[in-house]
């Protein structure tokens, strides 16, 4: 590598390496980021959804108990 490049050489090559590296993980920490934030709209969005069912179970419940 000294003949390619007489001034970084191998160093350099290093050097470049280690960006991408720190570039690839940077992207996939963003992608980490996207999919927990996924999950947590997922999983908010059943939650309400439950709670929807179990409303509507309540009020049909309540509409067929006798009145006093």
């Amino acid at each position: 590598m000294r003949a390619k490049d007489p001034v970084g050489g191998c160093y350099r090559i290093i050097q470049e390496l280690q960006h991408q590296i720190e570039c690839k993980e940077a992207e996939l920490d963003k992608i980490y980021y996207t999919i927990a934030n996924c999950r947590a709209q997922n999983a908010h969005r059943l939650q309400m959804q439950t709670l929807k069912i179990d409303d509507g179970d309540h009020c049909q419940m309540m509409n067929k108990l006798p009145l006093i």
